[in-house]
């Protein structure tokens, strides 16, 4: 089992949510640290992939992502 990332979009009415296998987790715990630790780096590049302002908070949740390997 492992623990993806799900991005909530907050300011877009074309695209809600997106599902990125870029980061994958053993644990919840990983994904969240790396989320708390790295906010502003990931917010930064899907407000820049999104086209929203780039002061515009997203959500992001970790979720579990089946089995791996």
């Amino acid at each position: 089992m492992h623990w993806i990332i799900i991005i909530i979009l907050t300011a877009s009415a074309e695209v809600s949510i997106n599902i990125t296998p870029d980061y994958t987790f053993d644990t919840e715990l990983e994904c969240q640290t790396y989320i708390v630790e790295n906010y502003d780096d990931l917010n930064a590049n899907v407000n820049e992939e999104y086209n929203q302002h780039p002061s515009t908070p997203n959500l992001y949740r970790c979720v579990r992502g089946g089995t791996s390997g």
